[in-house]
């Protein structure tokens, strides 16, 4: 029986035979990954998973020319439904994926949805369709295939659900144009606003601006717990049960909220912060 290494150069081979065509060379070459290559590349990528990774039960995934993305990463992550996106079209390259996941996620957990790929609202609305009866949280957008406008609305798209994104890397090869095989490494990327949390602290602060300064102080100390960088959701949080106290006209709790702003005030990280005018 062959090993890896010696599909993998058969694969090579395939794909660089200078006596077929470009498109039979891209068809044979396509074939033998599939029937060869698929499932020990997968079964690769899943065994790199975190263990502690939560499940994907709905996988968003962006397709353009090759079928081979869609198909490796829903076959890592094995969701319950596989929703394809991509331009119209293509109907080679759907048929491959679903040759190779309808036996895992069956007819009904496999749906292709046309999108226009430079309107980024298309993608959104496709998107945001398909997750009416799906947890977000258990959802999540593969941007790795299609045009790079389409990974960039796609991203768009998961910034404003607050979905998770995922992305199959790899090591290029210029000679081949395709990546290495053995390469790949399926990143799961966090929604960026849950590392950064610009916008949901502007929402915060909103409600700051209304006097809503209990909830506005709930929303911060959520955010903290999630941030990679958390001092300034910490610090206005502090000032705005600091606030919240001072409206109640709770003299008891007064002592404690000064005190716990004053330390703050006395961090050097809180110094350097770009913080609101009226903050204190």
């Amino acid at each position: 029986m062959p090993t890896f290494d010696q599909h993998v150069t058969r694969w090579q081979r395939l794909l660089s035979d200078e006596s077929a065509s470009r498109e039979d060379r891209r068809t044979q070459a396509q074939d033998y990954f599939f029937a060869h290559l698929l499932e020990p590349i997968a079964a690769k990528l899943r065994a790199d998973r975190d263990p502690h990774a939560p499940s994907v039960d709905l996988l968003l995934s962006l397709s353009g020319m090759s079928p081979q993305t869609t198909t490796l990463v829903a076959r890592a992550l094995r969701p319950k439904r596989v929703v394809v996106i991509g331009s119209e079209g293509l109907d080679d390259e759907f048929n491959q994926i679903g040759d190779a996941l309808v036996p895992h996620v069956g007819h009904a957990g496999l749906v292709r949805r046309p999108c226009e790929p430079t309107d980024p609202m298309d993608i959104y609305r496709v998107v945001k369709a398909e997750l009416a009866n799906t947890d977000p949280r258990a959802a999540c957008i593969d941007i790795t295939g299609g045009k790079k406008v389409m990974s960039a609305a796609a991203a768009l798209a998961a910034w404003q659900l607050d979905l998770r994104l995922c992305y199959l890397d790899g090591q290029f090869d210029p000679v081949l144009r395709q990546p290495r095989i053995g390469t790949q490494r399926l990143l799961m990327l966090d929604n960026p606003t849950q590392l950064f949390g610009e916008h949901a602290i502007d929402t915060a602060l909103a409600q700051w601006g209304g006097g809503a300064y209990g909830p506005a102080a709930e929303r911060l100390e959520a955010l903290a717990e999630r941030l990679a960088q958390p001092t300034r959701a910490r610090f206005l949080a502090a000032v705005s049960r600091l606030y919240q106290a001072w409206t109640d006209l709770d003299l008891a709790a007064l002592p404690e909220r000064i005190a716990a702003v004053r330390r703050w005030l006395g961090d050097p990280n809180v110094r350097a912060l770009s913080l609101p005018a009226d903050t204190l």
